[in-house]
Parts: structure tokens; C-alpha cells; sequence
């Protein structure tokens, strides 16, 4: 999924969950892989939860 987790917008992503290709929790944790790798660059996430 992380390789492909660009090439789709959010209405994507759901559909990809609603369908079973992926689950809701597999996908999070390619958001947050996402979003610790680019952070440092961006300096945009301010706090964790």
C-alpha cells in the first residue's frame, strides 16, 4: 500500500477501504509513515496525537 498510497486522492483511499482492498487500519499507518517521513522537511505536524 505505501507505494501506491500517492497515486490515489482521498475519495480514493476510501473506496480502497469500502471495498476491502485495504483496511482503515493499514491505511493510518501509511498516513503516518507518510507524514513522519516528510515532516522534517516541512516542519508542519506541531503535535502527535
Amino acid at each position: 500500500m505505501q507505494s501506491e498510497y500517492l497515486d490515489y486522492d482521498a475519495i480514493g483511499l476510501a473506496e480502497l477501504v469500502r471495498s476491502g482492498q485495504v483496511s482503515a487500519r493499514e491505511l493510518i499507518d501509511t498516513a503516518i509513515t507518510r507524514a513522519e517521513a516528510v515532516d522534517p522537511a516541512l516542519n508542519a505536524i506541531v503535535l502527535k496525537d
